[in-house]
């Protein structure tokens, strides 16, 4: 799963000041606290592919072990048969006491390759399931901070545009204002000149 955003994406993003916006020193506060968190998630994806990098390379490992398994089960075999041929003409006793070590040097060797591979498989798959999680975490923090950085462009948005319709009425000049209209006798009621209608 590839991921878009970057710590250091987070870390050199530039946001443009207007008016009524969000604090910058709030802002760059949570940046550095995505980040942190950020750069600690991919310490732990890298640390994490380390370590199934070398649990890969353990299983080559038992697999050369399993294959030096076989050939020693091959040649336990083969000494057992030599035994067999060996004590054909002895006592039924010696023959019963080979037959029983080789039995138990086959089963003692199979039973070593399958807690060795039981062993490995139990751990590729919980560092498997545990690089599942922490991917889906990173993507879910991806598109957490991708809707936070949507809500910030579009609260820049509205407040420009509050800015714009304010700049669409103008306050009327000192000169424009009749002050003479308003003003009267103290102690007399303000009479307004109103102009006739045509």
């Amino acid at each position: 799963m590839s991921m878009a955003l970057t710590p250091m994406d987070i870390h050199n993003k530039d946001f443009s000041r207007s008016f009524r916006g969000y604090q910058e020193e709030e802002v760059d506060r949570f940046l550095d606290e995505v980040v942190a968190t950020f750069e600690q998630l991919y310490r732990d994806n890298s640390d994490m592919k380390d370590r199934i990098t070398s649990m890969m390379e353990q299983m080559e490992y038992f697999k050369a072990m399993e294959a030096t398994l076989k050939e020693t089960l091959v040649t336990a075999q083969r000494a057992a048969d030599e035994l067999v041929e060996k004590a054909h003409g002895k006592a039924a006793s010696i023959l019963e006491e080979a037959e029983t070590e080789a039995r138990h040097i086959v089963e003692e060797a199979k039973s070593q390759h399958q807690r060795m591979m039981e062993e490995a498989n139990g751990e590729l798959e919980a560092m498997e399931s545990r690089q599942r999680s922490l991917e889906e975490k990173l993507y879910r923090y991806h598109l957490s901070m991708k809707d936070m950085l949507e809500l910030q462009l579009e609260t820049l948005k509205q407040s420009q545009k509050r800015m714009e319709q304010m700049n669409e009425f103008p306050v009327p000049k000192e000169e424009e204002v009749d002050t003479g209209a308003f003003v009267s006798e103290p102690g007399q009621p303000v009479h307004l000149e109103v102009p006739e209608e045509e």
